[in-house]
Protein backbone atom coordinates (compact mmCIF):
# COMPACT_ATOMS: atom_id res chain seq x y z
CA UNK A 1 0.00 0.00 0.00
CA UNK A 2 3.06 1.87 0.33
CA UNK A 3 3.42 2.57 -3.49
CA UNK A 4 -0.39 4.13 -3.36
CA UNK A 5 0.75 6.74 -0.97
CA UNK A 6 3.65 7.54 -2.94
CA UNK A 7 1.34 7.62 -6.07
CA UNK A 8 -0.20 10.51 -3.95
CA UNK A 9 -3.30 8.69 -2.83
CA UNK A 10 -4.86 9.45 0.25
CA UNK A 11 -5.38 7.48 2.99
CA UNK A 12 -9.56 7.60 3.03
CA UNK A 13 -9.25 6.36 -0.59
CA UNK A 14 -6.79 3.39 0.27
CA UNK A 15 -9.49 2.55 2.98
CA UNK A 16 -12.46 2.41 0.67
CA UNK A 17 -10.99 0.57 -2.09
CA UNK A 18 -9.03 -2.57 0.69
CA UNK A 19 -12.67 -2.74 2.14
CA UNK A 20 -14.15 -3.44 -1.29
CA UNK A 21 -11.09 -5.28 -2.42
CA UNK A 22 -11.30 -7.85 1.29
CA UNK A 23 -14.87 -8.28 0.07
CA UNK A 24 -14.55 -9.32 -3.34
CA UNK A 25 -11.20 -10.07 -4.27
CA UNK A 26 -11.09 -13.98 -5.34
CA UNK A 27 -7.10 -13.37 -3.77
CA UNK A 28 -5.23 -11.79 -1.03
CA UNK A 29 -4.53 -8.17 -1.07
CA UNK A 30 -1.18 -9.08 -0.89
CA UNK A 31 -1.13 -11.22 -4.29
CA UNK A 32 -3.40 -8.13 -5.96
CA UNK A 33 -1.27 -5.28 -8.63
CA UNK A 34 -2.91 -2.02 -7.94
CA UNK A 35 -2.27 0.86 -9.33
CA UNK A 36 -3.11 4.16 -8.30
CA UNK A 37 -3.89 7.48 -9.81
CA UNK A 38 -5.31 10.76 -8.10
CA UNK A 39 -8.40 9.36 -5.89
CA UNK A 40 -8.59 6.17 -7.13
CA UNK A 41 -7.13 2.45 -7.05
CA UNK A 42 -7.61 0.31 -9.96
CA UNK A 43 -7.26 -3.37 -9.45
CA UNK A 44 -5.52 -5.81 -12.30
CA UNK A 45 -7.73 -9.02 -12.76
CA UNK A 46 -7.03 -12.29 -14.42
CA UNK A 47 -8.68 -11.15 -17.73
CA UNK A 48 -6.29 -8.47 -19.19
CA UNK A 49 -8.51 -6.51 -20.98
CA UNK A 50 -10.27 -5.52 -17.68
CA UNK A 51 -9.37 -3.13 -15.05
CA UNK A 52 -11.72 -2.61 -11.80
CA UNK A 53 -11.95 0.28 -9.84
CA UNK A 54 -11.71 -0.78 -6.37
CA UNK A 55 -13.24 2.98 -5.32
CA UNK A 56 -16.08 3.10 -7.12
CA UNK A 57 -17.73 -0.34 -5.97
CA UNK A 58 -16.12 -2.13 -8.58
CA UNK A 59 -16.77 -0.61 -11.69
CA UNK A 60 -15.03 -2.08 -14.45
CA UNK A 61 -13.89 1.18 -15.99
CA UNK A 62 -11.57 -0.40 -18.75
CA UNK A 63 -12.33 -2.66 -21.40
CA UNK A 64 -9.62 -2.68 -23.82
CA UNK A 65 -6.97 -5.36 -24.78
CA UNK A 66 -3.64 -4.73 -24.75
CA UNK A 67 -1.71 -7.03 -26.46
CA UNK A 68 -4.14 -6.43 -29.55
CA UNK A 69 -3.81 -2.07 -29.07
CA UNK A 70 0.39 -3.12 -29.03
CA UNK A 71 -0.42 -5.68 -32.19
CA UNK A 72 -2.37 -2.95 -33.80
CA UNK A 73 0.27 0.09 -33.25
CA UNK A 74 3.49 -1.85 -34.08
CA UNK A 75 1.49 -2.81 -37.81
CA UNK A 76 0.85 0.85 -37.97
CA UNK A 77 3.95 1.81 -37.47
CA UNK A 78 5.73 -1.07 -39.78
CA UNK A 79 3.49 0.21 -42.78
CA UNK A 80 4.41 3.50 -42.38
CA UNK A 81 8.22 2.71 -42.03
CA UNK A 82 7.94 0.34 -45.23
CA UNK A 83 9.86 2.30 -48.38
CA UNK A 84 8.04 3.37 -50.87
CA UNK A 85 8.42 2.53 -54.53
CA UNK A 86 7.53 5.14 -56.90
CA UNK A 87 7.89 5.60 -60.75
CA UNK A 88 8.97 9.54 -61.12
CA UNK A 89 8.91 10.36 -64.70
CA UNK A 90 11.77 12.99 -66.05
CA UNK A 91 12.23 13.56 -69.62
CA UNK A 92 9.32 11.52 -70.76
CA UNK A 93 11.04 8.26 -69.21
CA UNK A 94 9.94 6.87 -65.55
CA UNK A 95 12.27 6.31 -63.14
CA UNK A 96 12.02 3.84 -59.64
CA UNK A 97 12.65 5.86 -56.75
CA UNK A 98 12.54 4.59 -53.15
CA UNK A 99 10.48 6.66 -50.58
CA UNK A 100 12.02 5.98 -47.21
CA UNK A 101 9.99 7.43 -44.31
CA UNK A 102 12.23 9.14 -41.42
CA UNK A 103 10.18 8.50 -38.06
CA UNK A 104 12.80 10.49 -36.15
CA UNK A 105 13.18 13.88 -37.92
CA UNK A 106 9.41 13.41 -40.35
CA UNK A 107 9.85 13.22 -44.03
CA UNK A 108 11.28 11.21 -46.84
CA UNK A 109 14.88 10.66 -48.22
CA UNK A 110 14.75 9.28 -51.75
CA UNK A 111 16.88 7.58 -53.42
CA UNK A 112 16.77 6.41 -57.69
CA UNK A 113 18.47 3.33 -57.83
CA UNK A 114 19.66 3.16 -61.39
CA UNK A 115 21.70 6.65 -61.18
CA UNK A 116 24.20 6.13 -58.72
CA UNK A 117 24.47 8.79 -56.00
CA UNK A 118 21.22 10.62 -56.91
CA UNK A 119 19.86 10.70 -53.34
CA UNK A 120 17.60 14.00 -52.38
CA UNK A 121 15.25 14.83 -49.52
CA UNK A 122 11.81 15.96 -48.53
CA UNK A 123 9.70 17.40 -45.51
CA UNK A 124 6.54 15.35 -46.83
CA UNK A 125 5.76 13.06 -50.01
CA UNK A 126 4.72 16.05 -52.50
CA UNK A 127 7.96 17.68 -51.74
CA UNK A 128 9.89 14.54 -51.93
CA UNK A 129 8.62 13.90 -55.55
CA UNK A 130 9.41 17.29 -56.57
CA UNK A 131 12.70 17.14 -55.45
CA UNK A 132 13.11 14.04 -56.86
CA UNK A 133 12.36 15.32 -60.32
CA UNK A 134 14.55 17.95 -59.53
CA UNK A 135 17.92 15.78 -58.64
CA UNK A 136 17.05 13.28 -61.69
CA UNK A 137 17.03 16.06 -63.78
CA UNK A 138 20.55 17.85 -62.50
CA UNK A 139 21.64 13.81 -62.34
CA UNK A 140 21.02 13.45 -65.81
CA UNK A 141 22.38 17.17 -66.78
CA UNK A 142 25.65 15.98 -65.16
CA UNK A 143 25.88 12.88 -67.30
CA UNK A 144 25.47 14.45 -70.16
CA UNK A 145 28.21 17.44 -70.03
CA UNK A 146 30.48 15.19 -68.57
CA UNK A 147 29.73 12.77 -71.73
CA UNK A 148 30.17 15.72 -73.83
CA UNK A 149 33.22 16.23 -72.28
CA UNK A 150 34.79 13.08 -72.61
CA UNK A 151 34.20 13.39 -76.20
CA UNK A 152 35.79 16.84 -76.46
CA UNK A 153 38.95 15.16 -75.28
CA UNK A 154 38.72 11.86 -77.31
CA UNK A 155 38.34 13.74 -80.40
Amino acid sequence: MGQLREAGVSVQTIRKAVTYLKRHAEQPLSMLSLIGLGNRVFALTDDPSKLVEATASGQVVLTISVESLARHLEQGVTRISAPLAVAVRVRGRAYQAVFTPDLEAGGYTVEVPELPGCITEGDNLAEAKRMTREAIELWLSVAESQKIRTRARSG
